[in-house]
Parts: C-alpha cells; sequence; structure tokens
C-alpha cells in the first residue's frame, strides 16, 4: 500500500512540474529568439515554412500530458487516500476479531477493554502527529506561494496555526498525565 501511495505522489509531482514549465515555455514563446543574421540575400526561391521545431513540440506534449495528468493525479490521490485509510480500519478491525475469536478458542476471558477500547489513550500522540503535519504543510504551503510570486502565501498560516495549536494542546495533555 505504501507503494501506490508513493506512486501516486511521484505522479502528482511530476504532472505539477509538467504543468508549470509549459506555462514558462509559454511565456518564453511570445519573445522568441531573433535569427537575423543582418545579411540580406536576394533569392528567387520562396521561403519554406519551416517545420516546429523540436522544443515548441516538446512544450506542447508536456502542456498536453499535465493537462490531463494533474487532474487525474489529484483525484487518484484522494480516492487512494481514502481507500488506504478504509482499508486500514477493516485491517484492525479483522485482527481484533481474529484475537478474541483466538481467546475464546483456548477458553481465556476477554477483557472489556478490548471490546471497547479507550479512544482517548492516544489522543496526545495524535495531537503531536496532527500538529507537526500542519505545521509543515503549512510552512511549505506559504513557501510554495511566496516562490511563485502569489500575493496569498499568507493562506499557509491557516494550517501552520492549526498545527501549532494541535502541538499546544500536546504538550498541555503530557504535561497533566505525567508524560513529561
Amino acid at each position: 500500500m505504501k507503494h501506490i501511495v508513493k506512486l501516486t505522489n511521484i505522479l502528482a509531482i511530476c504532472a505539477a512540474f509538467c504543468l508549470a514549465y509549459a506555462r514558462t515555455a509559454d511565456a518564453d514563446e511570445t519573445n522568441p529568439p531573433s535569427l537575423d543574421t543582418g545579411i540580406k540575400a536576394e533569392s528567387p526561391i520562396p521561403p519554406v515554412s519551416s517545420p516546429p521545431a523540436p522544443t515548441s513540440v516538446f512544450r506542447h506534449l508536456i502542456e498536453t500530458v499535465a493537462q490531463e495528468l494533474v487532474p487525474l493525479a489529484f483525484f487518484g490521490m484522494i480516492v487512494t487516500i481514502v481507500g488506504l485509510g478504509l482499508y486500514a480500519a477493516h485491517r484492525k478491525n479483522r485482527m481484533l476479531h481474529e484475537t478474541i475469536r483466538a481467546m475464546v478458542e483456548k477458553g481465556q476471558p476477554i477483557p472489556p477493554e478490548l471490546l471497547n477500547p479507550d479512544k482517548r489513550s492516544h489522543k496526545a500522540g495524535n495531537d503531536m502527529g496532527r500538529g507537526l503535519t500542519l505545521v509543515g504543510l503549512g510552512l511549505g504551503l506559504m513557501i510554495f506561494l511566496y516562490v511563485q510570486n502569489n500575493h496569498n502565501w499568507a493562506v499557509g498560516m491557516i494550517p501552520m496555526l492549526m498545527g501549532i495549536a494541535f502541538l499546544i494542546a500536546w504538550k498541555f495533555r503530557t504535561k497533566q498525565s505525567g508524560q513529561n
């Protein structure tokens, strides 16, 4: 499953780079370099149109592929993430049932914690993970938007501040439970 996530991430990154390259290539085509040498030759043969330059064909190919691949990678990543979450929950549930079945077969009593797990016991660790993820996401988004000369770089502050709030909540929970 990890390989599928890595593959969709690589495809999304490649598609984004291809689209960004195609956009910069379009900007370069508006001001093509001049090939005028200053020598004017009188030729009885009319000028023949030359085939398109390989770079413009390559740019067109990249732009076409990127336009098809970016939406596909985006929705594919969403489907993959949701599918992996559902698969993980299913696998955890299946393992729990196998454990209970093995305990019943051996005649051991089933502890009530196994049937009704306390979801708060792992809350502090989840807060730290969520906090670090959101801080990283916010910083990455801010840097990306700033590099793109987008004046909306402050949008990255939203997930970053949410991440800081999760980290503060994690710190308070660990102090309360004595896990300092």
